[in-house]
């Protein structure tokens, strides 16, 4: 399951919710379908682009942006899934490719991180690409949280959570948010569904109910399933 957002005009999902600060973290399972030789953006964070990620003009070397400065990191495959997570941490920006931190900006920054912008952002650099898994927190994940974070869709990491979209089939499903409650606009265009990246499901989820036992109040764990 995943979303496939197109180059045609300025085709993207929008989620207006607000990191806040110079710290937070999103990130997404993306699929380039093709080569397009310009520059594509996949994680844009803020409606001023000033924190984003996607590649150089060449189409598939990963490029960081922030406030006006480039740092290139590897070449990404095309027709191959990869998982590509933007981290702010104190003013310092971070990219890590499958899980890995490939390139990083340490200038300061005074970005209105009030956006999530998935396959696009305000300078019209777009993306032909799937994407799936996409989640964001207020907080700044450490490489062992975005490891984990990459192995599923479910979120390990609950606390600070300000959205998960797996972006399951459907016109209102794939826009739908399961933390946080905002879910995807689609700004310009139609976004269809395509299949997703190969990765598990996640843990079960647990929740508490309280109930009375014996007369007595107790609390017991209820186990939630894709």
């Amino acid at each position: 399951m995943a979303a496939r957002i197109s180059d045609a005009a300025a085709n993207s999902l929008i989620a207006a919710i607000s990191f806040g600060g110079v710290i937070g973290t999103c990130m997404a399972w993306i699929y380039m379908l093709t080569d397009r030789n310009v520059f594509n953006a996949f994680l844009d964070m803020g409606s001023n682009d000033n924190v984003y990620v996607g590649t150089d003009t060449d189409g598939t070397t990963l490029q960081l942006h922030r406030e006006g400065t480039n740092t290139n990191g590897s070449t990404l495959p095309i027709a191959t899934w990869f998982h590509l997570t933007l981290r702010l941490d104190t003013g310092d920006v971070y990219a890590y490719l499958n899980a890995v931190e490939d390139a990083t900006e340490a200038t300061p920054t005074t970005a209105d991180l009030d956006h999530l912008i998935v396959g696009n952002n305000g300078f019209g650099d777009r993306s032909n690409a799937r994407y799936a898994a996409v989640k964001a927190w207020s907080g700044s994940l450490s490489p062992a949280d975005i490891e984990a974070e990459a192995s599923q869709y479910l979120p390990a990491r609950t606390s600070d959570i300000l959205g998960f979209w797996p972006c399951d089939p459907g016109a209102a499903e794939r826009l739908r948010s399961y933390a946080g409650g905002v879910d995807f606009t689609v700004n310009e265009g139609t976004i269809t569904d395509e299949d997703g990246p190969p990765i598990s499901w996640g843990a079960p989820s647990v929740v508490t109910e309280h109930v009375l036992v014996g007369g007595a109040p107790s609390t017991i764990p209820i186990f939630l399933r894709r």
